[in-house]
C-alpha cells in the first residue's frame, strides 16, 4: 500500500476517534457546569435557611476564629455582612467581657470531642445590654474525622428568663403569704396548699393532697351557701364570702374566702385557686361587742349623712349605683331613681356651686386624688343647704372611676369628717418590695393613697425615709426590721401610718425576704388593723367600767383592791375600803322615772371623786351602790382610821346636798326636779396581812348595812377598827 493510500486509511479512522473524544470532553464540561450549578444552588439554599432560622448560626476553627456565620449572629455581632466577622475571635466582638468564659468552652468541646448542649449563659449586646442565651456547641470533623472546628447556636432566651423570674417571684409570694392558698382540679381534689393553710388547718400537705376541701366542713356553715358557691365557680365566675371550717383538732374556726376558676389559654377552666384568711380573731370580738355594736348601729342608723357609690363612666356620664335612704333627707331624691342616672342629684346642686363641683369630680377622677369638696344644694323651694363630701376613688378595669364615700348636711356645724369606704385594687394590703439596700423598687396604689408623694419620687429612696415612716420609733423598728430581714429572719411588728386628711391608722406590718439568683428583695406588706384596735379598746372599756358613770366597776375595783393590798404590804400603811348605799333612791325612780334616777347616780359620781385624792379610787357595784377606796394612809392604825373618818364625812356631807337634776326631752330643755339624798356608809381601815379581799368587801358590806339600820346618813366603822 502507497504511502498517500496509508494516510487517507488513517485518517478514516482517526477522525471519527477525534470526534468521540470532543463529544465526551464536551459532556463532561456540560455536567460539571450542572454539578456546579447544582453546589451553587445548595449553597444559596443553605445560606438561605441558615440566615432565616431565628437561632444564630456561627463556626469557628480550632483556634476559635471566626470562618463564618449567619445573619441572625451578624445582628449581634454589630456588623453588616458575615464575611466583616471572618477570622476574628471573641475578644474583638461586643461581648469581649465574656470572651475568657466562651473560649474556654470551645477548648472543652474541641478538645474532648463531644458536644455541649442546652446551657444558658448571658452575652453583651452591641447597644450594652446584657442578654440571656441558651447554647449548643457541636465540634466539626473532616472525612478522618480529625477535630476542625466548632459549629454553636444560640437562642435569645432573656424575655423567657423574665418571665420565668417573674413566676418564681409569684411562687415565693404565695409560699410566705399570708393567706391560705389552695388549688384543686375539677373535682375539688386538692393538688397544692401553701405553708400558712397548714399553719390554720393543722393539716400537713401530705395529709391535704388529693383530699377533697369538705374535710374542713364543720356542719355550721348554710348549704345555701356552698350552692351559691358551686354556682358560680361552674358558671365560670369567682366567689367570695365567709365559711365556718374546722381544724384537725375539731377546732372552729372562721375564714374569707375567695376562690376563682382559673382558665388556660384557650379559655377552659382546669383548676380552682382559693385565697383563704383566718378571721375567727375578728369574729370573737364581733361577738364580744354585738350588744355595744347594736346600740352604735341604731345611732348610725340616724345620721343624716349619705353613704354612697358614685360612678363616672368613660363617656361623662354617671350613676349612684348604691346609696343609703339619708340620700331622700340630703337630695330629696330617692336612691332608686340615680341608680343608673346621677342627673336628678346634680340638678340640685346650687347655682353657684354647680361648675366648681364638676370640676372637683374630674380632678379627682383624673388624679385618682381623695375628693373632699363642701357645696351647696338648693331645693324648688328655695330651701339652701350646705353639705360636705368626702370620697375615695379607683379606676375600673373599663375605664370607669368608682368613688366610695360620704356626704354630711354641714348647715349647722361644717364640720370635715373624711370617710374612707372602699375596696382598693383587689387587696387590703399596703405592699412594697425594697431591694437588699432597703430602697423602695415597686408599691401599690394602696399604700400610695396614704402618702401625697408621687411614685416616681418614692422609687429608689431608703424605704425608713418615705413618707409613711414619719414616726420615729416606728421607724426605728422598720430598720431593725430590715435588719433581720438581711440576716434571713421574717418579722412583723405595729406602726402607725398618718393619713392624707390628718388622721392615723393602725398597721401590723410584716417584713419578709424573697430570695433570688442574684440576691434577695424584701417583701413588706401592711395590714390595717385599726378597726381591730378599737374593738379591742371597746372591749377593754366594757369589762372595766361602769357604762353609766363611767367609775371602774366591781372586776377593776378588785384589781386595784388587789395593788392596794400589795402596796400596804410592801409600804407598811394602811387603806380603807368604805361601801356607800344612797338612801331613799328607790322612791325617786318610781315617782320620776330611770332617765332621773340616772342623772342622779352620775351626780353622785362626780360627788365621790370631788371628796377623795387622785391616789384613791370611787367604783360603782350596780344600783345605788358605790366604793370608796382609799390608798396610802398613815402606818398607825388609829391615825389611819382617823384619817378614813374624816373622808367619810366629808362625802356624807357631799352627798346630802340638794340635788337639781335637769332633764332634757329631744335635745331641748325638759324639767328640772329637786331631790335631796343621804348616803350610808360603812368602813373597814386593813393592812395587807390582817385579812383577805373577801373578808374586807364583807366587813365594809356590813358595816354600811349597821349604818342604815342605825339611822341612815351615817358612817360605820366595821368593829374591828373601833
Amino acid at each position: 500500500m502507497s504511502e498517500p493510500d496509508l494516510l487517507t486509511y488513517s485518517l478514516l479512522f482517526l477522525v471519527p476517534l477525534l470526534l468521540l473524544a470532543g463529544y465526551c470532553f464536551h459532556r463532561r464540561q456540560v455536567a460539571r457546569k450542572q454539578v456546579q450549578t447544582a453546589i451553587a444552588e445548595s449553597r444559596n439554599l443553605l445560606r438561605t435557611v441558615i440566615d432565616s432560622a431565628p437561632t444564630r448560626v456561627y463556626w469557628k476553627d480550632r483556634n476559635s476564629r471566626y470562618l463564618g456565620c449567619n445573619m441572625g449572629f451578624v445582628k449581634d455581632a454589630g456588623v453588616g455582612h458575615p464575611r466583616e466577622l471572618v477570622g476574628k475571635d471573641d475578644f474583638q466582638m461586643p461581648w469581649a467581657a465574656q470572651a475568657e468564659s466562651f473560649r474556654a468552652d470551645d477548648r472543652t468541646v474541641m478538645t474532648v470531642g463531644q458536644a455541649k448542649l442546652s446551657y444558658d449563659e448571658q452575652q453583651m449586646t452591641p447597644d450594652g445590654r446584657m442578654i440571656w442565651c441558651r447554647k449548643s456547641k457541636v465540634p466539626l470533623r473532616n472525612k478522618d474525622n480529625e477535630v476542625i472546628g466548632l459549629l454553636g447556636i444560640y437562642q435569645d432566651i432573656t424575655e423567657h428568663k423574665g418571665a420565668e423570674e417573674e413566676l418564681r417571684k409569684l411562687s415565693i409570694a404565695v409560699e410566705q403569704s399570708p393567706a391560705s392558698v389552695v388549688i384543686t382540679d375539677l373535682q375539688a381534689r386538692i393538688q397544692y396548699v401553701n405553708p400558712r393553710f397548714t399553719e390554720v388547718t393543722g393539716y400537713s400537705a401530705a395529709e391535704a393532697l388529693g383530699q377533697n376541701p369538705r374535710i374542713l366542713q364543720s356542719g355550721q356553715t348554710a348549704k345555701e351557701i356552698y350552692r351559691e358557691l358551686w354556682d358560680k365557680l361552674t358558671s365560670g365566675q369567682a366567689w367570695k364570702g365567709e365559711l365556718v371550717n374546722q381544724r384537725k383538732n375539731h377546732e372552729i374556726y372562721w375564714e374569707d374566702s375567695q376562690i376563682a376558676p382559673v382558665k388556660n389559654q384557650a379559655g377552659t377552666v382546669t383548676h380552682y385557686v382559693a385565697v383563704k384568711t383566718d378571721i375567727s380573731e375578728r369574729k370573737r370580738l364581733e361577738n364580744k361587742l354585738k350588744e355595744a355594736l347594736s346600740r352604735l348601729q341604731k345611732i348610725a342608723s340616724r345620721l343624716p349623712g349619705v353613704v354612697y357609690q358614685f360612678r363616672m363612666r368613660p363617656d361623662g356620664s354617671s350613676c349612684f349605683p348604691y346609696a343609703s335612704e339619708a340620700m331622700t333627707e340630703n337630695f330629696r331624691v330617692n336612691p332608686e331613681e340615680v341608680r343608673e342616672d346621677a342627673s336628678k342629684v346634680f340638678a340640685t346642686f346650687h347655682p353657684d356651686d354647680h361648675d366648681s363641683v364638676v370640676a372637683s369630680i374630674q380632678s379627682s377622677a383624673r388624679d385618682l386624688s381623695p375628693w373632699h369638696h363642701e357645696f351647696r344644694v338648693k331645693f324648688a323651694d328655695g330651701t339652701v343647704h350646705w353639705l360636705l363630701g368626702n370620697a375615695i376613688p379607683q379606676k375600673e378595669e373599663d375605664g370607669s372611676v368608682l368613688w366610695h364615700g360620704f356626704v354630711t348636711d354641714s348647715t349647722e356645724h361644717k364640720r370635715a369628717e373624711a370617710v374612707f369606704h372602699g375596696l382598693f385594687d383587689q387587696s387590703i394590703f399596703l405592699a412594697g418590695i425594697l431591694d437588699q439596700q432597703g430602697r423602695l423598687i415597686k408599691v401599690n396604689n394602696t399604700a400610695l393613697l396614704l402618702t401625697d408623694s408621687p411614685r416616681e419620687e418614692l422609687i429608689g429612696k431608703y424605704f425608713p425615709d418615705t413618707p409613711w415612716w414619719s414616726n420615729a420609733p416606728d421607724r426605728g423598728k422598720l430598720i431593725d426590721a430590715l435588719n433581720l430581714v438581711c440576716a434571713g429572719r421574717p418579722t412583723s411588728f405595729e406602726a402607725t401610718h398618718n393619713t392624707p386628711n390628718g388622721g392615723q391608722i393602725n398597721v401590723m406590718v410584716s417584713v419578709m425576704p424573697i430570695s433570688l439568683e442574684d440576691g434577695i428583695q424584701i417583701a413588706v406588706v401592711g395590714v390595717d388593723i385599726t378597726a381591730r384596735k378599737q374593738l379591742e379598746d371597746q372591749v377593754r372599756q366594757l369589762a372595766f367600767q361602769d357604762a353609766l358613770t363611767k367609775l371602774p366597776n366591781r372586776r377593776l375595783l378588785t384589781d386595784r383592791l388587789s395593788q392596794t393590798m400589795a402596796a400596804a404590804k410592801r409600804t407598811g400603811r394602811h387603806a380603807a375600803l368604805m361601801f356607800l348605799d344612797l338612801d331613799n333612791f328607790k322612791p325617786l325612780n318610781d315617782a320620776m322615772g330611770h332617765d332621773v334616777g340616772d342623772l342622779l347616780l352620775i351626780e353622785v359620781a362626780a360627788r365621790l371623786k370631788n371628796c377623795v385624792r387622785e391616789i384613791d379610787t370611787v367604783g360603782r357595784l350596780g344600783g345605788d351602790e358605790f366604793v370608796v377606796l382609799l390608798s396610802d394612809l398613815k402606818v398607825d392604825r388609829i391615825e389611819s382610821t382617823w384619817q378614813a373618818e374624816m373622808v367619810a364625812e366629808k362625802i356624807r356631807v357631799a352627798l346630802a346636798e340638794p340635788y337639781l337634776l335637769h332633764t332634757q326631752q329631744d335635745g331641748r330643755e325638759g324639767r328640772s326636779v329637786e331631790h335631796h339624798c343621804t348616803a350610808s356608809i360603812g368602813v373597814v381601815v386593813f393592812i395587807d396581812h390582817e385579812a383577805s379581799q373577801h373578808d374586807i368587801l364583807k366587813w365594809a358590806d356590813a358595816a354600811m348595812y349597821q349604818a342604815k339600820e342605825e339611822g341612815r346618813n351615817t358612817v360605820r366603822f366595821h368593829a374591828v377598827d373601833r
